[in-house]
């Protein structure tokens, strides 16, 4: 496949298993035959014979469309959120993802973040709040020390975006604090605009 086919394959299949489930009859008895099938009486011919290729994806697709239809809708909601948060940053593809998915994109503090974090090699954050004082982002593991922000009026709400889309995973403290696990898709983000 040339490398822009290559790079759009993911997002086609994502797409295409979405209209061919939304557009599936309950009757279909081998729903992972039929979806082959649509694949190459809509032209993408070269895309089954590399999913046929590989029997661990013909058993994922498989398991996927044997899912119910809201389900499955739902998961490619998600998975459409999170690659309009991918597209964070990235110069011209960031203007569409904006318009699709306005909720998804990440601020450019919601990043700095998740960029913090990964060069304090942290594995979270508490969030330490006192009266009359901003909140302190302070780091677990790694180099320790705090996380900058620069706009406190948003930090709630960006906190909010990255735990939405699997960015941060939330936590309680013994002592009742806010605490956020950084998980491996947002390494892999950061690392990917890096």
């Amino acid at each position: 496949m040339e490398p822009l086919s290559t790079a759009t394959a993911f997002a086609t299949l994502v797409n295409l298993l979405g209209l061919f489930k939304a557009e599936l009859r309950d009757s279909t008895p081998d729903v992972a035959q039929a979806f082959m099938e649509f694949l190459s009486a809509n032209g993408y011919q070269e895309l089954r014979e590399r999913l046929e290729q590989n029997q661990t994806t013909t058993i994922s697709i498989k398991a996927l469309l044997n899912q119910r239809t809201e389900e499955l809708l739902q998961k490619l909601s998600q998975l459409d959120q999170r690659m309009a948060a991918a597209a964070s940053g990235v110069t011209d593809v960031e203007a569409i993802a904006r318009a699709l998915h306005p909720e998804s994109i990440l601020s450019p503090q919601a990043f700095s973040l998740l960029e913090q974090l990964e060069q304090k090699g942290a594995h979270g954050f508490i969030v330490s709040e006192a009266m009359g004082r901003d909140p302190e982002l302070l780091v677990l593991g790694g180099s320790q020390g705090t996380l900058k922000y620069s706009e406190r009026r948003f930090i709630e709400d960006d906190l909010r975006v990255l735990e939405e889309l699997g960015f941060l995973r939330p936590d309680i403290t013994s002592q009742g604090n806010a605490k956020f696990m950084m998980t491996r898709a947002a390494s892999d983000l950061v690392r990917a605009h890096g």
